[in-house]
């Protein structure tokens, strides 16, 4: 059994592994699931891939936290543009606005990384120290993996993250994966299926 992780906990990995479950009956699908997609799309190693190879992302998503009542993640990214990509999470349980979450993939000289940081609905940061670096280890034609080179620090919320993986199910759906470290020092996974919605 996983452990039951924090609220803040659960927050910190809806979009990327992020991670969120979707409305499909394969939100709760294993991340070794067999995969839609032809594996015939050659992969491209993770220090060749840029932002560009993400445009795949472009659009709006939404899913269901796994493991949360009525949690809601809606998911939207820009194209790729200028070595990046940026996107914004809403993540809502009912009426109420839990989190905003900014998302931004940048092509660096080392590759691909991935930052995100939470807000208040009035954009007040939840994390006012963060420490993060999330370098792509591996792209794949299928599923592109994410990993922290931040040291985990129980006190960032930011550092909790270890490795995070988006895995393609088709063209309008992915599931967002996380394995993270909670505020209490515990392993966890946090797993979130999407859908695209535009």
């Amino acid at each position: 059994m996983l452990p039951t992780l924090s609220f803040r906990g659960r927050l910190l990995v809806v979009a990327v592994a992020a991670i969120s479950s979707t409305q499909l009956a394969s939100a709760q699908t294993s991340a070794t699931a067999p995969s839609k997609i032809s594996a015939s799309v050659p992969p491209t190693s993770s220090a060749s891939a840029t932002t560009a190879d993400f445009a795949w992302l472009a659009g709006t998503w939404e899913g269901n936290l796994a493991g949360a009542d009525g949690m809601v993640a809606a998911l939207t990214f820009q194209p790729p543009a200028a070595g990046s990509i940026t996107g914004v999470m809403r993540l809502r349980q009912a009426d109420k606005l839990m989190l905003v979450e900014l998302i931004a993939m940048i092509d660096t000289p080392r590759g691909v990384e991935l930052r995100f940081r939470h807000f208040t609905g009035a954009l007040e940061a939840l994390e006012t120290t963060f420490k993060q670096t999330m370098l792509l280890k591996s792209h794949e034609a299928t599923k592109d993996t994410f990993e922290n080179l931040a040291e985990f620090d129980k006190a960032l919320m930011s550092t909790q993250p270890r490795v995070s993986s988006w895995i393609r199910r088709g063209p309008d759906e992915m599931v967002a994966h996380s394995d993270i470290i909670g505020g209490d020092g515990k392993p966890a996974v946090i797993e979130v299926a999407y859908r695209r919605v535009k």
